[in-house]
């Protein structure tokens, strides 16, 4: 299931609208289905009512971070083992290791490359320990 992006339904959740509208992109292209939100709140009134394959998530977005929206769905009994995917233009030392000791299960840096967008997706839900 994590080697097709046809079978792959996405939560965007980004506050930069640019941002969400090129990983839609990539992923439309390869045939995968996308929800997009601009922000925390968004994306869990929609894990209410949704269940994506994975969710990529801004982690600095206002009013609540990536790392507070990751905390309430880790803490969701439901939704704590759903692959959550940093998607972030965080790329100084030690952000990756925050990122992945708060519980994400993948860090993507943006701006993303759209050549390896898919690959580094792919890779990052095979290794996963969700």
């Amino acid at each position: 299931m994590f080697n097709d992006p046809t079978q792959w339904t996405v939560l965007i959740v980004d506050d930069e609208i640019h941002n969400l509208g090129v990983a839609e992109y990539v992923l439309r292209f390869h045939d995968a289905k996308s929800w997009k939100v601009t922000s925390g709140r968004e994306c869990l009134e929609m894990l209410g009512v949704q269940r994506p394959t994975f969710i990529l998530l801004d982690i600095q977005m206002p009013l609540m971070s990536g790392f507070e929206v990751l905390e309430a769905i880790r803490q969701n009994a439901r939704l704590r083992s759903m692959p959550v995917i940093a998607m972030t233009s965080y790329a100084m030392p030690g952000d990756y290791e925050r990122a992945m000791a708060a519980g994400f299960d993948g860090y993507i840096t943006k701006p993303i490359q759209v050549a390896t967008f898919i690959k580094e997706i792919t890779a990052i839900l095979n290794n996963s320990a969700r």
